[in-house]
């Protein structure tokens, strides 16, 4: 294991009650600035100011939003090994993530999988969540045993997902049914990978009708009738007043009624963030300059080249007419075209029949799903899971246009 770490943190915490065999969890302190290489899940160096200043800045706001990260340190020295990250914020569900040291080489899957052993049944048993899941690299084969010795169980796949030892390799998703409420509920039943879309019912058009002259002002993209462009106050203040009048209940969040003020306040955060992770955009009509709702690409992952695409059509009278595929398509230009991405994801409620039929239709293939992801009408829901990858993509446009 490393052996180059930087100096042992004071005070000790070898009696931490999140412990393994050779690992201990505790929390992050300013002095592991020093040794972030070694803990933080990312390929980009920072020297000990910059880290200290992230360190500052990033553990009080990812607590209050519910995501908590932990040093894994060695018993016998006290060196920082890697890491964990749990979010729980909704105190039902949670997302897991276990990171080892880049340059323990075979040892980091020990690491992963220990971290594993550690977190899931202290999830389980002390934070009694409901359903726990983690992505792994497809070929960790460490870390895919200890999940499913803890008995978590297969959820989705994405092709292409993450980098794994130089490679681009599958993104495979396990999740942990509390079993207390498997005896109550039921297990419920898993979700069937589907098979890739060979010719989908609506690949994106080669060309644009729309662009046939001058693009309108500060256009992304521009289709038939529609035109994506960076989201400006105005913008987001207005879909954020129209959600008063929302009749969908399919949403992840329901109804829900926003504030103009916060709504553009998030916005702005995530257009100014140096190395965007969500990019977003506002859906306008090309005829009359109309703003009819929001879309972007969320947990945008520059290594491993993926994001999660998202999307509301917030005026529900532009709803039904075709506008959210147009969008969708212009979406996906920007993503592969654009920005170069390999792999495109996205997630519905299951009982949302119409996304899931929308999705298909343009060319997303059934990844899997997951269960117990929110509750409707005090019963759970489960989600399903989606991949689209951008040489799929560009057969779909070529077939399409024959």
């Amino acid at each position: 294991m490393l052996e180059n770490d930087q100096t042992t943190p004071t005070p000790p915490y070898s009696g931490s009650f999140l412990s393994g065999p050779t690992l201990y969890l505790r929390g992050l302190e300013l002095g592991d600035a020093a040794s972030i290489a070694s803990w933080y899940p990312s390929p980009f160096p920072a020297p000990n100011d910059v880290a200290e200043e992230r360190l500052k800045e990033d553990v009080p706001g990812s607590a209050h939003r519910g995501t908590y990260r932990l040093i894994a340190c060695r018993h016998n020295d006290d060196r920082p090994m890697g890491s964990v990250e749990f979010t729980a914020d909704d105190g039902l569900t949670g997302w897991l993530s276990v990171h080892a040291a880049p340059l323990l080489g075979p040892d980091a899957g020990e690491v992963r999988a220990e971290l594993l052993e550690i977190m899931v049944p202290w999830l389980q048993t002390e934070k009694d969540l409901v359903a726990i899941w983690v992505e792994l690299a497809k070929g960790d084969t460490l870390a895919e045993s200890a999940a499913v010795s803890l008995g978590m169980r297969f959820a989705y796949r994405f092709r292409e997902g993450c980098l794994f030892n130089g490679r681009r390799t599958d993104l495979v998703c396990y999740e942990a049914l509390h079993p207390k409420w498997i005896v109550r509920f039921g297990l419920p039943a898993l979700t069937p990978e589907g098979e890739p879309i060979i010719s989908p019912k609506y690949p994106t058009p080669r060309t644009w009708s729309g662009f046939a002259g001058t693009p309108p002002k500060n256009a992304i993209s521009v289709g038939n009738r529609l035109y994506l462009r960076p989201i400006e106050q105005s913008d987001a203040e207005e879909i954020a007043r129209w959600s008063v009048r929302e009749s969908e209940r399919s949403h992840d969040l329901s109804r829900h009624i926003r504030s103009p003020i916060s709504d553009w306040i998030w916005n702005r955060r995530n257009a100014a963030d140096d190395g965007q992770s969500w990019v977003r955009f506002s859906i306008v009509t090309i005829e009359d300059d109309i703003v009819i709702g929001s879309m972007g690409l969320a947990d945008l992952d520059w290594i491993s080249s993926s994001a999660e695409s998202e999307i509301v059509i917030s005026r529900p009278d532009y709803r039904g007419a075709g506008f959210g595929t147009e969008s969708k398509h212009l979406l996906l230009e920007y993503a592969f075209d654009r920005l170069g991405l390999n792999m495109i994801k996205s997630y519905v409620w299951k009982f949302n029949q119409r996304s899931a039929a929308a999705l298909a239709n343009q060319g997303y293939r059934q990844a899997g799903g997951l269960s117990w992801t929110g509750m409707k009408d005090a019963e759970f829901v489960d989600d399903l899971a989606f991949d689209l990858l951008a040489d799929e993509w560009r057969e779909h446009r070529r077939i399409g246009s024959n």
